[in-house]
């Protein structure tokens, strides 16, 4: 209860001290319900053994303090209840902006699943000790507390009857303590790798459909079930030897309550009246010890789920400035720049030196791996290189807040991403706050008036789920209307023609020439014709640059460029022959 206690107070955040009232409520509940249970002896007493005036006052207690206990009881289910739902959104809130500062690099070596899982069912889960199970299990703590101070009270040899059946319940809780919360943390991992292997079949279904791997033979998702499968028994197990092993021994206690009550009556050490009364209180108390055993099993659980969450608000995030500055211009430097991805085992960046000059077209070309796409990832601080900085208008980017920069910065990449929402939904979110008719002229401009035309409710149109219900050319359009719509003076761009037939292309090509005018422009190129005409190419292998210039001067150099070019140019004769 204590460790349930400490995690809700930091899980509750900015509601903490509602919280900590709906605790003292509850336990001002739990002590009424605990008195009532010590007058309850008395009373049984004075009734037997015919002292009705003892027994009317006792029993007007007893009435009073269970009409206070329902009171209470009524308001903090009622506080919990409206607490709870508040508390869930503001985690959740916490965690999806906690998320935004984290590293993207952190966030890639994370399964989509496994924080979806996170959001979704853990915050759930971790948070079901904010409502009425916390009380309960506050008040089976204080029956038995009740009970034993009575005991004492009457005669502590009745204590010894009990000791057998309590130790016998205190092993299996504690048996039940140290295997639980590893059990817990094991379905937990399993659930989540369920959850992360179901949405890459989905996603992926029409190529499992193409490679004959759906249904049975999915043998990634199958393997996974089967996983949460065994992980899921093994911890049902586990949890029902322990509480099987507390009932037991909460049942022997009170039964050997009883049995010390009855010698000590046959000794004449106890009164029949007494011992009748204990008899009546013991039998209300063994299922009272046995729920709070099973909802020890709710909380660690609960645990679990917030170890999780945990684990990802632990996650640290990008470092903000403490005074920040702004952005006037929009030149763009690497500064000797060193990056290494985490685990991998040689730097993706060696050293690297460039300057992006402002309103001109720099494009990344060479072979996989050679570091084009980390290049533009440290430009829009994906993360924070291990040596060197990254400046833009001379400030370090370290020095911007994460909004400036992304307001800064508009990124264009080859597999789009839409929301499962209007066309006109997924090009405003870029600038909140612009009029109908901008981005009407955004959609415009990025070539997309064909595709409204022929869509039923035009703009309104619901692109499905990744903008599944879009041709590819017809996404990277809409994306581009995104970033045009933004305005951004850094424009970012992972060759968005290049797996677009020719007649999309030209069509995206000449919304990029809209969108890239009086732009600093950084341009992943894999098909070096798009590039002619930019003011500089970069080419990068290995994390370093190994060539620098515009087309006619790399051409002239005779190096790695104009093997490159002339590779492609031979492409573009081949033939295919029967």
């Amino acid at each position: 209860m204590r460790r349930i206690i400490e995690m809700m107070g930091v899980a509750a955040g900015p509601f903490k001290p509602q919280w900590a009232r709906s605790v003292r409520i509850t336990v001002l509940g739990a002590l009424c319900n605990g008195v009532a249970l010590v007058l309850l002896l008395p009373l049984v007493t004075a009734l037997l053994s015919g002292d009705h005036r003892t027994g009317w006052w006792l029993l007007l207690g007893l009435a009073a303090l269970l009409v206070t206990e329902s009171i209470l009881r009524l308001g903090e289910l009622g506080f919990a209840y409206n607490l709870y739902p508040d508390v869930m959104a503001d985690l959740r809130l916490r965690l999806g902006q906690h998320l935004r500062r984290v590293p993207a690099e952190e966030l890639a070596r994370r399964r989509s699943g496994e924080l979806s899982a996170v959001l979704n069912q853990d915050v759930t889960s971790g948070l079901l000790a904010v409502s009425d199970v916390a009380s309960m299990f506050l008040r089976l703590i204080v029956i038995p507390i009740g009970f034993v101070i009575s005991l004492i009270v009457i005669d502590w040899r009745l204590l010894l009857g009990a000791l057998v059946g309590a130790a016998i319940a205190a092993l299996a809780l504690a048996r039940q303590n140290a295997t639980m919360l590893r059990t817990q943390r094991e379905v937990g991992s399993a659930d989540a790798e369920t959850a992360d292997r179901l949405v890459e079949y989905v996603q992926g279904l029409p190529v499992l459909k193409a490679a004959g791997q759906v249904g049975e033979r999915s043998e990634r998702l199958v393997a996974a079930m089967h996983n949460q499968g065994r992980v899921l028994r093994s911890s049902i197990d586990e949890t029902t030897f322990s509480l099987t092993g507390a009932a037991i021994g909460a049942n022997l206690a009170v039964a050997g309550v009883v049995a010390v009550g009855a010698a000590l009556v046959l000794g004449a050490q106890l009164s029949p009246l007494t011992a009748a009364a204990i008899v009546v209180a013991a039998a209300g108390l063994a299922e009272p010890l046995a729920r709070a055993a099973s909802l020890t099993a709710v909380f660690e659980a609960s645990e679990a789920a917030m170890e999780r969450v945990n684990a990802v608000l632990e996650i640290a995030p990008l470092p903000e400035p403490r005074e920040p500055k702004a952005l006037e211009r929009h030149d763009v430097i690497l500064d000797h720049v060193t990056f290494t991805y985490h685990g991998a085992a040689a730097p993706a960046l060696r050293g690297v030196d460039m300057t992006l000059r402002s309103g001109t077209l720099t494009a990344f070309v060479g072979p996989s791996g050679g570091g084009k796409t980390t290049v533009t990832r440290m430009i829009t601080r994906f993360a924070d290189p291990q040596e060197g900085s990254v400046r833009i208008g001379g400030i370090d980017i370290r020095d911007v807040t994460e909004r400036d920069l992304m307001r800064s910065i508009a990124a264009v990449f080859q597999d789009v991403y839409l929301f499962d929402t209007t066309i006109y939904e997924n090009v405003a979110m870029a600038r909140p706050g612009a009029g109908h008719d901008e981005v009407l002229a955004a959609l415009e401009a990025a070539n997309c008036g064909d595709l409204l035309a022929r869509l039923p409710q035009r703009a309104q149109t619901r692109v499905g789920e990744i903008g599944s219900q879009l041709s590819g050319g017809e996404r990277q359009r809409v994306a581009i209307a995104r970033a045009l719509l933004k305005d951004a003076p850094i424009v970012v761009l992972d060759e968005p023609t290049s797996a677009l037939d020719t007649e999309s292309e030209v069509m995206v090509q000449e919304a990029i020439d809209r969108l890239v005018a009086d732009k600093t422009v950084a341009v992943i190129a894999h098909r070096l014709s798009t590039i002619v005409a930019a003011d500089q190419i970069i080419v990068l292998d290995g994390g370093g640059i190994v060539e620098k210039g515009d087309h006619e001067s790399l051409l002239a150099a005779d190096g790695r460029y104009a093997a490159m070019w002339a590779a492609q140019t031979r492409a573009r004769g081949w033939t295919v022959t029967g």
